[in-house]
């Protein structure tokens, strides 16, 4: 048995460690990295009604120029983010949060909100996900943050589906 050791560091996110003689560059990923649950579509008591496939130009990836409106998004697993703006409802696809992630696990699924190319408020409304549990405000932050999505101002809004 060997004895390790964790560490927090407050401030910088990328620093070397040494592990006997080598060097390692290590990165702390924040408060979110501790987060393993993953929400499953389907399962009881969430809505399984079909949901359409998006037009690939359709999804945003990154933060930016955002229209202002509504906007659906996931989280998946590695981080990486997959939105699409409520516009879309107008040529008649009926898209939602199983839309974006294919129907695959998520480590957080909502909605967000654009003012100024800004998102003013998130939360975690998915009626296919129902996310919940301590965690989802830090999951979508990080992860919004990190894909260039401003949320610096961002009110956090959770649904409670009790």
């Amino acid at each position: 048995m060997r004895r390790v050791y964790n560490l927090t560091v407050d401030g910088d996110h990328t620093y070397f460690v040494v592990a006997g003689q080598t060097p390692v560059l290590t990165h702390n990923c924040g408060p979110s990295a501790g987060h393993t649950e993953m929400y499953v579509a389907g399962r009881p008591g969430t809505d399984t009604t079909p949901q359409d496939p998006l037009p690939v130009s359709a999804v945003v990836t990154r933060g930016g120029d955002l229209q202002g409106g509504n906007y659906h998004y996931v989280v998946a697993p590695g981080g990486s983010v997959r939105a699409f703006h409520e516009s879309v409802f107008d040529s008649g696809v009926w898209a939602g949060h199983t839309s974006l992630s294919g129907g695959k696990p998520v480590a957080m699924a909502g909605t967000f909100d654009v003012s100024n190319g800004s998102i003013t408020e998130f939360g975690n409304f998915s009626g296919h996900y129902k996310p919940n549990g301590s965690g989802m405000e830090l999951v979508a932050r990080d992860a919004l943050g990190k894909n260039g999505f401003n949320v610096s101002r961002a009110r956090w809004e959770p649904f409670n589906f009790g």
